[in-house]
C-alpha cells in the first residue's frame, strides 16, 4: 500500500477549501490557517490558471459567486506544490485500489469550459460528485451544461469520502476529484424534465447535457506540449498577473496587451 502523506492530505484539504490547522497530535482543530494556506476558496483561482486566455476568469467574475483571489498569483510556487501533492495522492489511490469497474460521477459546467472539453481532454483539476442531483449553488453557472462522467478504475482520482472519512468538511458533496489532461470523448444526451427546470446565472435553462467517457490513459503527450509548462515566471511577472486579475475582479478597464501577458 502506498500511504498518502500528511502533507499531501493537507494540500488536498486546501484545494477542497478546508483550511483548518492541525494540532500537534495531528488532529484537526477549529482554528483556521492564515496567509496563503488560509484561503478557503483558492481552488477557484487555481483552476482558472489552467485554462487558456481569460474567458474562464471573466465568466466567474460575471457570475458574482466565485470570488477570485489575485494575491495567490504572487505565490505560484505554492500553487504548483498543491497541484503536485494532489496528483501524487491521486496516483497512490489508484494504485491502492482494487476496483476494476467504471464509476459514474456528475458535474455542472460552464458553457465556456465545455467548449474546451470538446477539444478532447480535461483542462484543470475537475471536481465531480457521486450524487446525480447538484447542490443549488452549482446550478448557477454561466451557460450551464450537465455532465455524466464515466471514470475508469485505472485513472488517477481521489474519492474524498474514502480518504477523509468522518473528517471530511464537505461530506454532502460526495466528491471525486479528477486530474487534468485526461483524454475524453463526449456524447450529447437529452435533458430530463427536472434538469430542464434548472436555471443558470442568467435565468436560462441548461444549454445541454453530455456523457463524458474518460480514456484509460492520461494524455501525457498533451501535457508535455502545453505552452505554459516549463515556463518560469519571475516575481515581477507574478505581481503583474496579480495586478491584472485584480483589475478584472474590480471591473476596471484593461488593455489587450495586458491580457496577452
Amino acid at each position: 500500500m502506498k500511504e498518502i502523506t500528511t502533507k499531501e492530505l493537507d494540500s488536498i484539504r486546501f484545494y477542497q477549501g478546508d483550511v483548518r490547522k492541525r494540532k500537534e497530535d495531528g488532529s484537526l482543530s477549529d482554528e483556521l490557517q492564515e496567509g496563503f494556506w488560509g484561503q478557503c476558496s483558492a481552488y477557484k483561482t487555481m483552476n482558472c490558471l489552467m485554462f487558456p486566455g481569460i474567458g474562464n476568469e471573466m465568466e466567474r467574475i460575471r457570475e458574482k459567486k466565485a470570488a477570485l483571489i489575485p494575491q495567490l498569483l504572487t505565490e505560484v510556487d505554492k500553487i504548483v506544490e498543491v497541484y503536485c501533492d494532489t496528483f501524487r495522492a491521486m496516483c497512490k489511490c489508484r494504485d491502492n485500489s482494487h476496483e476494476t469497474m467504471y464509476r459514474k460521477a456528475y458535474r455542472t459546467e460552464r458553457g465556456i469550459s465545455v467548449e474546451e472539453l470538446k477539444k478532447g481532454y480535461t483542462v484543470s483539476f475537475t471536481s465531480t460528485s457521486k450524487s446525480s442531483t447538484p447542490e443549488e449553488f452549482l446550478k448557477g453557472k454561466s451557460g450551464l451544461t450537465l455532465l455524466e462522467i464515466l471514470i475508469p478504475a485505472n485513472v488517477p482520482q481521489l474519492d474524498f469520502e474514502e480518504i477523509f472519512c468522518d473528517t471530511n468538511l464537505f461530506p454532502q458533496q460526495r466528491e471525486i476529484l479528477l486530474p487534468p489532461f485526461l483524454k475524453i470523448q463526449m456524447k450529447e444526451l437529452s435533458l430530463s424534465e427536472t434538469e430542464n427546470a434548472y436555471r443558470d446565472t442568467d435565468g436560462n435553462p441548461p444549454k445541454g447535457k453530455y456523457l463524458v467517457e474518460i480514456a484509460d490513459e492520461m494524455d501525457f503527450a498533451k501535457m508535455a506540449k502545453e505552452d505554459s509548462l516549463g515556463i518560469q515566471m519571475t516575481e515581477a511577472e507574478n505581481k503583474e498577473a496579480a495586478e491584472f486579475l485584480e483589475k478584472l475582479t474590480q471591473g476596471m478597464d484593461t488593455s489587450e496587451e495586458e491580457a496577452r501577458k
